[in-house]
């Protein structure tokens, strides 16, 4: 007996409607010999940001993984409403009109 199963329907193969890893997961795909360059661009891209943000960012990442998206949405807000009062945040509007980069103090 033939299988009734669609090539596209394994999981990984083109036609098939989920991707094989989360794209949410994925920043870049790279070749091989480019992947330290490109993880040590991502990594001075993050460093660059405000302390404060990027630690609660990343807390806030592995809380809402598991969360339905209007709970993510309202527990994202939890966690970012305290980050626009602080200096850093002021910082960053001030170098933003300025034209200049931030000065981060973590505060």
């Amino acid at each position: 007996m033939k299988s009734r199963r669609k090539p596209g329907g394994q999981p990984g193969h083109p036609g098939h409607s989920r991707p094989l890893v989360p794209a949410e997961r994925v920043n870049a795909i790279v070749e091989p010999a480019d992947l330290m360059a490109t993880a040590l661009a991502t990594a001075d891209a993050i460093a660059a940001n405000a302390p404060l943000a990027v630690r609660t960012t990343r807390r806030g990442v592995r809380e809402v993984l598991s969360l339905s998206l209007a709970d993510a949405y309202r527990r994202q807000e939890e966690l970012g409403a305290p980050l626009r009062r602080t200096e850093d945040a002021r910082e960053a509007q001030r170098a933003f009109v300025e034209k200049r980069r931030p000065v981060w103090k973590g505060k």
